[in-house]
């Protein structure tokens, strides 16, 4: 028998330096850019690009137990038969993909923290796709 559900509040607040669709990063010499060439790419200059729309998608996958996710605390009782919210996604920020600021709140619930996987995945999109 379980007490206590263990909750932690995340305050996703804003993301810094985006890169642009069409933006090449730069190529460093750093020694573990050696070993993956893909974090390099050729010097070039960013090239103008359609501003983007990111959000953050927030989950969590139980390995034990059981976990939640909800803007609001208590969460929200879900239907009989229903699965509990795993997932939560801001709004998207329109067309300002270089520094968007996002401010929201989510609650991380867990039964058996130390066995659940927290997933946190930038998502952006472009307004001519």
């Amino acid at each position: 028998k379980r007490d206590t559900i263990h909750c932690v509040k995340l305050h996703v607040l804003s993301l810094f330096g985006l890169p642009s669709r069409k933006e090449v990063r730069p190529k460093l010499d750093e020694a573990y850019h050696r070993l993956v060439p893909k974090l390099s790419d050729s010097q070039e200059a960013p090239q103008g690009g359609v501003p983007s729309s990111p959000s953050v998608l927030i989950e969590l996958h139980a390995i034990g137990g059981y976990c939640c996710i909800s803007s609001e605390l208590p969460p929200k009782a879900c239907e009989a038969g229903t699965t509990l919210p795993t997932r939560f996604r801001t709004a998207a920020m329109p067309q300002n993909g270089l520094n968007p600021h996002f401010d929201e709140v989510v609650y991380c619930l867990a039964a058996e923290p130390a066995e659940t996987v927290l997933r946190i995945v930038v998502q952006v999109y472009h307004s001519n796709h």
